[in-house]
């Protein structure tokens, strides 16, 4: 196979792929070279003409991660069978290594998608760490009535309650306007408190509606836009991208917005919706904050169940490798240390 540049069959691999989601394709890669100003690295491998596998790398800093976190990994042609694709992973990684060490690169970050329905992971055979989590999925293919009774009772409430309250209005590339996405922004940059990216990510977004990849959510209270939720979705599969809301404790913005969500997703065909990633106390490989903490409690309430999102990282800097672990044993006993001082 010949190594070559990305070019128009990329995207048309990632729609054949098993394993090819929203996240590894060229917009989204364009969309996280601009998000954390990194070099598109991404290449591709070729049987003459064709497209056999295409690998999302981006380089940031001295690091190939992406966004600052996980690189996706490499999608393959559906004719090759097992045999073939470890054959084809084990030359990318290959090449991936002799790239990190041209670039003095410290580290190499991947994770498989969930959409991929991989069975296991694969990445310590190609000399990464096991790093894996969980992320929360929902299975859309039962009832509303079996995902309504997956629900902490608290959160079946809250739903309840937003149902009454709220007339959650959706946005997707039939009726989304220039003026109801710029409200989308401003709440964003209201609820963050600053503003958290490039302007030009957020003009992506509306062009992945505009597309048919993505739809958002909004609430109005007959004054303001006081909630908005942002979704991806590409196959069968969707995706909780990001919401922002107006400071008003106790009203079940939230709720409504993600069950709103659960209803239309549902009705258009997709079969699973993936509010995210799962965080704990106990999480070693990046320490949580109380608030990812809180917000992964917040997702996991509404039932579903925890599908592993598998990762791993591979150091090519001893140093580096040195650092990073005492950092996350110091960041962990800390936490322990907090933790323990509170229960006494």
């Amino acid at each position: 196979m010949e190594i070559t540049k990305p070019d128009e069959q990329w995207n048309d691999l990632c729609v054949m792929s098993n394993g090819g989601w929203f996240w590894q394709t060229r917009e989204w890669i364009d969309y996280t070279v601009l998000y954390k100003k990194g070099t598109d690295m991404s290449f591709m491998l070729k049987e003459g003409n064709q497209a056999m596998a295409a690998c999302p790398l981006i380089l940031e800093g001295n690091e190939f991660s992406f966004g600052g976190g996980y690189t996706w990994t490499p999608v393959l042609h559906p004719s090759l069978n097992l045999k073939a694709s470890t054959t084809t992973l084990a030359f990318i990684f290959k090449h991936i290594d002799e790239m990190a060490r041209v670039h003095k690169v410290v580290r190499s970050r991947f994770a498989i998608p969930p959409a991929a329905f991989c069975a296991n992971n694969f990445l310590p055979t190609f000399g990464y760490i096991d790093a894996s989590i969980n992320t929360r999925v929902i299975n859309l293919q039962t009832s509303l009535e079996n995902i309504r009774r997956g629900m902490w009772k608290g959160h079946a409430a809250d739903v309840t309650v937003g149902e009454r309250l709220f007339d959650v209005q959706v946005f997707n590339f039939s009726n989304i306007t220039e003026a109801i996405f710029d409200e989308y922004c401003k709440l964003h940059y209201k609820d963050a408190g600053r503003l958290t990216r490039d302007p030009q990510t957020f003009q992506m977004q509306l062009e992945w509606i505009k597309d048919n990849s993505a739809v958002l959510f909004g609430i109005h209270d007959g004054k303001e836009w006081i909630g908005f939720s942002y979704i991806f979705y590409y196959k069968y599969w969707a995706y909780y991208g990001s919401a922002c809301s107006a400071n008003m404790p106790g009203l079940p913005i939230g709720h409504a917005l993600t069950w709103a969500a659960i209803n239309w997703l549902r009705a258009h065909g997709f079969a699973y919706y993936e509010l995210g990633w799962q965080r704990y106390e106990s999480d070693f490989w990046e320490p949580a904050s109380d608030k990812e903490i809180a917000i992964s409690k917040f997702k996991r309430h509404f039932g579903g169940y925890n599908d592993p999102l598998w990762r791993g990282e591979k150091y090519y800097d001893q140093r580096f490798f040195v650092d990073t672990v005492m950092s996350r044993v110091n960041a962990f006993n800390n936490h322990f240390a907090a933790r323990e001082e509170s229960h006494a």
